[in-house]
């Protein structure tokens, strides 16, 4: 299956999850998120939040801190997750570990981005991931 990213709306299909354990940062996303037309499904703080609901809210997408507070960080929730649903991922750290970003671009779809982001850099990571998973077909400008 793929969407044209260009016919308008079709991002409200793709459901997003977003796992971050810092207020301002998940708000700051939500509303990038919800503006640019994406259906954010919820937010957690936590990987033990983000694995009790998972299942019942089948995201597409899910963005995902790589430095979670709580028992789980951002990558064993992902291993959890990814083991009971097909989803994609977008990990997002302050954090320039090499062996996270190797981790996780060797296991594609998933790709990684750095804070601070700016919004186009949110955008790219997710279209990459996108059409990395040949979910999406994306149309130039």
């Amino acid at each position: 299956m793929s969407y044209n990213l260009c016919f308008p709306g079709i991002l409200a299909f793709l459901k997003v999850l977003i796992v971050e354990d810092e207020v301002i940062v998940t708000l700051d996303l939500q509303n990038r998120l919800e503006t640019r037309g994406y259906k954010v499904l919820d937010t957690f703080m936590s990987g033990e939040e983000a694995c009790e609901k998972v299942l019942e809210l089948q995201p597409d997408l899910v963005l995902m801190d790589i430095q979670l507070g709580g028992d789980m960080d951002g990558i064993e929730t992902a291993k959890v997750i990814q083991a009971y649903l097909d989803v994609l991922f977008v990990f997002i750290t302050a954090y320039a570990d090499k062996n996270v970003i190797e981790w996780s671009n060797n296991r594609k779809p998933y790709t990684v981005i750095r804070t601070p982001f700016d919004e186009q850099e949110l955008y790219k990571a997710i279209e990459v991931v996108l059409k990395t998973a040949s979910v999406v077909e994306v149309k130039p400008d």
